[in-house]
């Protein structure tokens, strides 16, 4: 769903919240990634920030307020591929693994 789609609607799966947080952080000039791979077992998509750390951000929590988590507590977040705001693919692995961006 376009991003503007997803305002109006206000709903989605896990793609639709991450792009629209995606281009938020790129709108205020943050380095983010729009990333998909793995939640445990299950397919999912989040944003990844880079800056200090490198942060997960997730945008389907339910929880009040959304939270960047620094991925190295957040392991289950197995990344396989991401897009950076200039739309530079990057394949991760099978293992997930999430190199700092130079």
């Amino acid at each position: 769903m376009h991003p503007e789609d997803f305002e109006r609607a206000r709903w989605g799966d896990c793609e639709e919240h991450a792009l629209w947080g995606w281009l938020h952080f790129l709108a205020l000039g943050r380095e983010a990634r729009f990333t998909a791979g793995f939640h445990g077992e299950t397919g999912h998509a989040w944003v990844t920030l880079y800056g200090e750390a490198i942060l997960v951000f997730e945008s389907t929590s339910k929880r009040s307020g959304y939270r960047a988590e620094d991925v190295c507590v957040r392991p289950e977040y197995r990344p396989l591929w991401s897009v950076d705001g200039r739309l530079g693919f990057r394949w991760h692995g099978p293992k997930g693994e999430i190199p700092r961006i130079p």
